[in-house]
């Protein structure tokens, strides 16, 4: 019957801790829900949207452009699946849609009792392209980076807000500004970094 010395058991243990560590990794990230991205438009108006889901919640901006940030500015949340999503935004304004692998789209309703089609396309991959925020005086600042392509020129569309239900168009910097996977944008010549919007928790 052999002994094992106390370098042996050392070792031994060593060997056993980390395999359960990379188990409970694995596990972990087996568990985390896929994130699909989308960016698009709202057909017949100057405002884009993006989307991030999983196939059990949602987050979808629409961003007003020059003509339509007042009104139509909005952020939703709410449950989705591989397939649908239903969200609302804290006005009581709905957005219903259809998800597949290569399109999202489907109808914002306003309080007002208007509707508005909306559509939007994967996120393209190895580009900037995406939904980006950040939270200053109590309102959450949304931006959608189009970028169809990485050799494309992004475009950069933004609202920032404050609890008086104040908008204000964010102005891009170009060439971006980075800190870490935040972008710098302008409001009234003032710096704001906005950051990726995630919904999966590490």
């Amino acid at each position: 019957m052999s002994v094992l010395g106390r370098g042996s058991l050392l070792v031994l243990w060593s060997l056993l801790t980390s395999t359960g560590a990379c188990a409970s990794a694995a596990s972990s990230a087996a568990a985390r829900p896929a994130e699909r991205s989308f960016i698009g438009t709202v057909p017949g108006t100057d405002a884009v949207v993006a989307l991030v889901a999983t196939d059990t919640s949602a987050t979808f901006y629409v961003c007003g452009g020059p003509s339509t940030f007042g009104s139509l500015t909005r952020w939703f949340s709410g449950t989705a699946d591989a397939n649908s999503l239903h969200l609302t935004s804290p006005d009581t304004a709905t957005v219903e849609g259809t998800i597949d692998a290569t399109t999202a789209q489907g109808t914002l309703n306003l309080p007002d009792g208007s509707t508005r089609p909306w559509t939007a396309r994967p996120k393209s991959v190895g580009t900037d392209e995406g939904l980006y925020a950040t939270v200053d005086q109590g309102c959450r600042t949304g931006v959608v980076v189009t970028q169809p392509t990485a050799e494309a020129t992004p475009s950069v569309q933004g609202t920032w807000c404050n609890l008086s239900n104040d908008h204000v168009q964010v102005t891009p910097v170009m060439p971006f500004v980075r800190q870490g996977s935040a972008l710098e944008v302008l409001v009234a010549a003032r710096a704001l970094f906005v950051s990726p919007v995630v919904l999966s928790s590490p």
